[in-house]
């Protein structure tokens, strides 16, 4: 048995087989406009990697958004319009013949952390800063989506209730003054230029800090990651983080880390997703 991974995140896509994570086939979200579109390149991708590996039966599925993991259904994407309700299992079926399982990125990519550890980290939440900013948590070695399966959307905490407004009218988010899409829409620039700039660092890492400390005061995780495109900013970002974390991090006996596994993470996770919710 082997599983296809799919990681559909806000400006691209990446699809492989499980056994081969080097196997990996991308597109840029921006060049294919409409899910129709990514979804016809997807299929053309996805099919060659079958006619490789007889032994693909499944797929997992990590979407950067909002999801209804219970009837595996996208709620939305602020970033790519037109993905509302869709249903990768029925797509998946219809388009490849092989059953399928979606979560959102932030769950996956939790599951992804914990298990390339070994699943010793029974509380465990990963942050990804990316995009967009979202969090996912494992709970008793558990995802745990919460009551409506919102938890861990830490992007819409409120850090500065006099900040501007998101799309969705909320002021002052993390996800409003931290996430790639709003850095790139207010300073023209992306995150990684930015944070080359160090009095930007300081107010980015304030920002960042603030949303993350309200992460860790709730629910005391053992080991908190942190990954997606802007932590690879690396060690600029990690010690600025942790001058502004320490103390905290000390008092709460809680590990902060950087995610090592890069786009892996959801992959794994999402492999493991699959073998978890599609079992023979």
């Amino acid at each position: 048995m082997n599983t296809l991974v799919l990681d559909i995140g806000g400006t691209k896509c990446s699809i492989a087989s499980a056994n081969d994570l080097g196997s990996i086939k991308e597109l840029v979200t921006a060049d294919f406009e409409t899910p129709d579109r990514i979804l016809t390149q997807i299929a053309t991708y996805a099919k060659d990697l079958l006619a490789q590996d007889s032994s693909i039966d499944r797929m997992g599925v990590s979407f950067g958004g909002p999801f209804d993991f219970a009837n595996q259904k996208v709620k939305r994407s602020v970033h790519v319009s037109g993905w509302e309700e869709f249903d990768f299992s029925d797509w998946s079926n219809k388009t490849l013949g092989l059953p399928a399982v979606a979560d959102n990125d932030a769950n996956v990519g939790a599951l992804g952390e914990f298990v390339s550890r070994g699943s010793k980290h029974s509380n465990l939440a990963y942050v990804t800063v990316s995009t967009g900013i979202g969090s996912g948590l494992i709970i008793d070695g558990k995802i745990y989506r919460g009551h409506g399966e919102l938890a861990g959307e830490l992007g819409h905490i409120v850090i500065d209730p006099s900040g501007p407004a998101d799309e969705l009218g909320n002021r002052g988010t993390l996800e409003r003054f931290c996430s790639g899409y709003w850095l790139r829409k207010d300073y023209g620039k992306s995150a990684q230029e930015l944070l080359l700039d160090d009095v930007f660092l300081l107010e980015y890492s304030t920002r960042l800090a603030a949303g993350l400390s309200t992460l860790v005061r709730l629910i005391n995780p053992e080991l908190l990651v942190l990954g997606g495109g802007i932590t690879k900013a690396g060690p600029r970002l990690e010690s600025a983080l942790l001058n502004q974390l320490q103390t905290l991090l000390d008092q709460t006996q809680t590990k902060l880390e950087f995610s090592t596994l890069g786009n892996s993470n959801v992959l794994i996770g999402a492999r493991e997703l699959a073998k978890n919710e599609l079992r023979s």
